[in-house]
């Protein structure tokens, strides 16, 4: 467990909500949204292998929500509102069930209950590298001398003629140019209906930074973000058991499907799966409809 990177608004104040992000996001995302939750204490925080959060592994569901409670207790946080959009919706979900005398609301924007196969596939490819060889004489060089082995013999390798590599090594670069080519990255990659440009350049500022190599570097872990693709891959959780309101992107890639029970309220607005930054007027009326 670990106690996760925080912002909060509102400090001192009654009647916390805690907001969690979905994968290659970070707190920062929810500042649009707490102006609109009136006098609450807002707490936003950064997900394991996100932000300024540790990036270290396991990067289980199960670490997510014993990292969620361990922040929420190191600040005091009893019961609670829970904010989450996608991934985060999805952890809310789950904590809901786990821990049911913390969550006393639950606001999931457009969720990601559950991604298909090979959607969840598909966006974990694109942050692999490739991991190939020249020949089998390459590949055992290669694991030869990665320094995890001390007496392993090479013919045990000419056996296998097999070559490994730990998570990060796994995973391919991905990096910018400058900000301007993230940004334009970002807003070219199909999923953002009606987000203005200007929002990009605020989370580029908040979220992106220069490596030593001058490169530009979204700040989240490529292994942590494809292990929480293969989390939303396996079957849904249950819907929380509390008040529960669910905002729906309008055009959203996620087909979510909310049953009909008195205590679920489902709202759509326009735009797609970012909620917050396609729709954040609209968004920010309906959870501050709900938590009125």
């Amino acid at each position: 467990m670990a106690v996760l990177a925080t912002t909060t608004w509102n400090d001192g104040a009654d009647d916390p909500v805690v907001c969690v992000h979905g994968v290659t996001g970070h707190k920062g995302r929810f500042a649009v949204l707490a102006p609109r939750l009136g006098e609450r204490r807002v707490v936003a925080v950064d997900l394991r292998g996100h932000g300024r959060s540790t990036w270290e592994a396991p990067w289980t569901a199960e670490t997510h929500l014993a990292d969620l409670l361990e922040t929420a207790d190191a600040l005091g946080v009893g019961s609670a509102t829970w904010i989450g959009h996608s991934f985060g919706g999805r952890l809310v979900a789950e904590l809901a069930a786990k821990s049911q005398e913390r969550v006393e609301r639950a606001v999931l924007l457009d969720p990601a209950m559950h991604v298909d196969a090979a959607t969840a596939t598909a966006r974990s490819d694109g942050l692999c590298g490739d991991v190939s060889f020249g020949s089998p004489d390459e590949a055992i060089d290669t694991r030869l001398g990665d320094g995890t082995l001390v007496s392993t013999p090479r013919e045990t390798l000419v056996d296998a003629a097999t070559a490994t590599a730990r998570s990060e090594g796994l995973c391919g670069d991905v990096s910018f140019g400058s900000p301007d080519e993230a940004i334009d990255t970002r807003l070219g990659d199909g999923t953002l209906v009606s987000t203005p440009r200007e929002t990009l350049v605020d989370e580029a500022a908040q979220h992106l930074e220069q490596g030593e190599d001058g490169r530009w570097r979204w700040r989240f872990s490529p292994p942590a973000v494809i292990a929480a693709w293969s989390e939303m891959a396996s079957p849904a959780p249950a819907w929380p058991p509390c008040p529960t309101l669910v905002v729906l992107g309008e055009r959203s890639w996620i087909p979510n499907r909310v049953p009909r029970m008195a205590h679920l309220t489902s709202v759509p607005v326009p735009g797609g799966h970012t909620v917050l930054w396609d729709d954040p007027g609209a968004t920010g009326d309906a959870v501050a409809r709900f938590l009125a």
